[in-house]
């Protein structure tokens, strides 16, 4: 019994220690991870950087110090630098073919930040989906579709895919297709569409909206319409200027 109890001691006087040292320095380190995080969102220090930076930044800066809390309990536990690293290293082959499509989506991350393909807030679609990017991870980017659905896209696939940005130039050409009623003759139906064009808000006067003549009869005409606005407001223009025109169009007949 005494050898047992002696046993018990040394036990506690060596790896019990040890492992009480593991674990606070995980909790502490967590804890303090933690309070990170909310430095970051509080601190100023991204206010030049654009929302998809900071996010980019800060998630990748709370991954690396989680990592290090948990090589550092490791090491403190009685895990020698040097083994650890040998077994990294000789596990890295089996966690790489395990983990391919993370190392993947990371790269495609890092890829999107430095060439910025769009950012925080931009309107997109790639991998047949549209949507307005609300997050970019480390591994993911986040689209709220117009229906106000959350995708969830993978940074890899969406680096070797087509992708196109709607907001990356200020400004957008609306084209739709109206019928409207023949008022006096071509020409001064035209007019009339012109002038229910410029009434509205949206339509921007420069570049100058167009009007083209497909289709002729006796009581109509057939327009497309070439018009430009704001990036932004695209999607309320494309959903309104037809019937703009149309209720015009029914006020001057």
């Amino acid at each position: 019994m005494e050898a047992l109890f002696e046993t018990i001691v040394q036990f506690m006087k060596t790896a019990g220690i040890r492992i009480l040292m593991a674990v606070l320095i995980f909790e502490v380190g967590m804890f303090l991870t933690k309070k990170f995080k909310a430095l970051l969102d509080r601190t100023h220090a991204f206010e030049r950087l654009d929302a998809s930076t900071k996010s980019f930044i800060k998630n990748t800066l709370i991954l690396a110090l989680r990592v290090l809390v948990v090589v550092t309990a490791l090491i403190t536990l009685g895990v020698p630098a040097t083994s650890f690293i040998t077994v990294l290293a000789s596990a890295g082959v089996t966690i790489g073919l395990a983990l391919q499509g993370s190392l993947s989506n990371l790269a495609g991350g890092i890829m999107i930040m430095f060439f910025r393909p769009y950012s925080v807030g931009d309107h997109i679609k790639a991998m047949n989906t549209e949507g307005v990017v609300k997050e970019i991870s480390a591994f993911y980017t986040t689209l709220l579709t117009s229906d106000n659905s959350r995708v969830v896209m993978p940074n890899g696939a969406l680096n070797n895919s087509l992708i196109i940005n709607y907001s990356a130039e200020k400004i957008r050409r609306v084209e739709i297709s109206v019928t409207v009623p023949l008022i006096e003759n071509i020409e001064k139906t035209a007019e009339m569409v012109m002038e229910a064009l410029k009434s509205n808000e949206e339509v921007l006067a420069s570049p100058a909206p167009e009007i083209l003549l497909t289709n002729l009869s006796d009581k109509s005409c057939d327009y497309t319409i070439r018009a430009y606005c704001k990036s932004d407001r695209h999607d309320e223009l494309i959903l309104t200027l037809k019937s703009s025109v149309m209720r015009e169009m029914e006020k001057k007949k």
